[in-house]
């Protein structure tokens, strides 16, 4: 069973449950112990956001943010800013993290991340790590959004 077999299996899990069960106990030991580790990393990140890139490396849709500064939108703890340095489901854990409690200037949180904020925006003190359990948006901040939080910190 190649890998691209064992991410095709992964993927149809849902609807080959059967199928799935009668090729692992029909397959060699090396390709169970690949299955295994496999089913794990899927098992933590979903099985519809993992894939091989073409080095047969497995990859998430969440690698071209990792090590960026992002907005974070949560489902009850707000809005946070902060370097992505993690994604499990929908716990994200960021690094040099504040919370943008209010802000003004900016009417969605794209506006926010792309172009920033303005006077009378709330943001909290820096914590150096946070993690955040329901994630509900990610958005990379640009540098110049960016520059204009430091002014708003209370």
């Amino acid at each position: 069973m190649s890998n691209s077999e064992v991410i095709f299996i992964v993927n149809e899990m849902l609807d080959l449950c059967p199928e799935i069960a009668n090729r692992l106990m029909n397959s060699k030991a090396p390709e169970f112990d690949a299955f295994c580790k496999l089913w794990e990393k899927v098992r933590l990140l979903g099985y519809e956001i993992v894939h091989l890139n073409k080095e047969n490396k497995m990859t998430t849709i969440y690698d071209d943010f990792i090590g960026k500064k992002c907005v974070i939108r949560t489902y009850s703890a707000g809005v946070h800013f902060g370097t992505l340095e993690r994604v499990e489901g929908t716990a994200v854990l960021l690094a040099d993290a504040l919370r943008i409690w209010y802000w003004t200037g900016a009417f969605t949180l794209n506006a926010v991340a792309e172009n920033g904020i303005d006077e009378g925006s709330k943001l909290s003190q820096r914590v150096p790590k946070i993690l955040l359990t329901e994630a509900i948006e990610i958005i990379p901040v640009s540098p110049q959004a960016e520059a204009t939080y430091e002014k708003y910190i209370v």
